[in-house]
């Protein structure tokens, strides 16, 4: 990307992380692009983790920005071997991604598929095979990656055990659906652990104003990730909404950067 094809964004607060001695903050004006990120997370954050999980045995693995990038690296020579990707070509080829693979896999994909300056099209598993069809044909999508998981079955995300792997990796911030939040909000203990907590994200659907009103009064922060489901990473607009805490209402602020909203459903 040409210096004359970047945009520039509002300065943000040099806040976040500033406790965190693996961190720094990148410049995050449009100087850089997303890829160009990665990079730079790499030879100034070597050690901050980008991924925390807890595996079977409940011990926490972590992966930080350098062994994710190799594997992203990796994922770029196939690709580009794939697509037949040239430098210089006029068009980036489109690659979908058709997976119900775990978050890890999944995002280290999208990366590569970014980095290797291809367009990613990230597909829903729900979606009907007409629908997928439709969407590749409108696209002009020649490639299709079907990520195999890490094992099988996929864990599915429930509850009780989202609440749990927050737990066991120590989250300050919980990204989830108003579903899992509502579930919560009925389980005293798990109101009193996301009190502790910075918040919840949520998006993909309206939360329930009754219960965002009840967790607000416990002392849980919500953030409504307007625009950014049903896949964060897939989202075709970005977040539309700041993140704005307060009293919870239903009513979101657009970000200042966005020059429109979409009308419809």
């Amino acid at each position: 990307m040409s210096s004359s094809d970047r945009f520039l964004l509002p300065i943000v607060p040099q806040i976040h992380g500033i406790s965190c001695s693996t961190f720094k903050m990148p410049p995050l004006g449009g100087s850089l692009t997303l890829p160009e990120l990665y990079e730079w997370h790499v030879e100034h954050c070597p050690e901050h983790p980008l991924f925390v999980f807890a595996q079977e045995d409940g011990s926490i693995r972590k992966l930080c920005w350098p062994e994710v990038l190799r594997a992203v690296y990796t994922g770029v020579k196939i690709i580009r071997d794939r697509t037949h990707w040239q430098a210089g070509m006029t068009k980036a080829p489109v690659v979908a991604i058709l997976s119900s693979s775990d978050s890890v896999p999944y995002a280290t994909t999208t990366m590569a598929i970014m980095r290797a300056n291809c367009t990613a099209f990230l597909i829903s598993s729900r979606n009907s095979p007409a629908a997928v069809a439709h969407l590749l044909y409108k696209t002009a999508c020649g490639w299709i990656l079907g990520v195999p998981p890490p094992r099988s079955p996929v864990v599915v995300s429930t509850p009780e055990n989202v609440l749990e792997m927050a737990k066991a990796t120590s989250s300050d911030l919980i990204l989830t659906v108003p579903s899992m939040v509502e579930a919560w909000s009925r389980n005293p203990d798990h109101v009193k652990f996301l009190a502790a907590k910075e918040g919840i994200l949520f998006g993909g659907s309206p939360l329930n104003q009754e219960i965002g009103d009840y967790l607000t009064a416990q002392g849980i922060t919500l953030f409504s990730l307007y625009g950014a489901f049903p896949s964060f990473l897939s989202t075709e607009s970005g977040v539309m909404a700041p993140l704005l805490p307060g009293t919870f209402t239903h009513t979101v602020g657009q970000c200042a950067f966005r020059d429109a909203l979409p009308s419809g459903s």
